[in-house]
């Protein structure tokens, strides 16, 4: 099991990997980056786009950022945190928490619209993870958690009190 990926976020703190950590400053509007002795490496100042910023991961070089404000977004920034693109014409409603898999898909837990999006690295392809048809649906998806060597994706709800699994692979449920 990747344990890089194995933490879920809280209040706007991710584990990223065994060696850094990225936390959000709305005060700031920073991005914080940590070694895993919890000392600060850097602080990237965050483009005015990227407002009310929810969470952050590391997408190659750079980032991955969601964020609510006017605009409910998904951006991608690169290592200095200049914005490089924004799912602008993505319907998205409080993105929460986002995780990125070894293949550069992303996916955003989207909590407004009760889903989960699949995105490429180039915030193209989207896609849903699917429930059966017999199940009420996602309520309020908050927190993902990714175990790729089983393909498995977690996802905690805000409102459901549930941990639903998917294979984000074919974006089925499993239980």
């Amino acid at each position: 099991m990747y344990l890089r990926q194995l933490f879920v976020s809280v209040g706007g703190f991710r584990q990223i990997d065994l060696a850094a950590y990225i936390d959000l400053d709305d005060c700031k509007h920073a991005l914080h980056e940590y070694s895993a002795d919890g000392l600060r490496i850097r602080e990237i100042d965050l483009p005015s786009e990227v407002v009310e910023p929810q969470h952050a991961v590391q997408l190659g070089r750079g980032y991955v950022v969601s964020h609510e404000g006017s605009l409910h977004r998904i951006c991608i920034l690169d290592e200095q945190g200049q914005l490089q693109k924004t799912s602008r014409e993505m319907e998205l409603h409080e993105p929460r928490d986002v995780v990125v898999d070894t293949h550069g898909r992303i996916l955003v837990a989207d909590k407004g619209h009760n889903r989960v999006v699949v995105l490429d690295r180039y915030l193209n392809d989207v896609r849903e993870l699917i429930l059966p048809a017999v199940d009420e649906g996602l309520k309020g998806p908050w927190s993902l958690c990714l175990d790729e060597e089983r393909d498995r994706c977690y996802v905690g709800e805000w409102d459901g009190g549930r941990v639903l699994v998917f294979d984000h692979i074919s974006n089925v449920a499993l239980r």
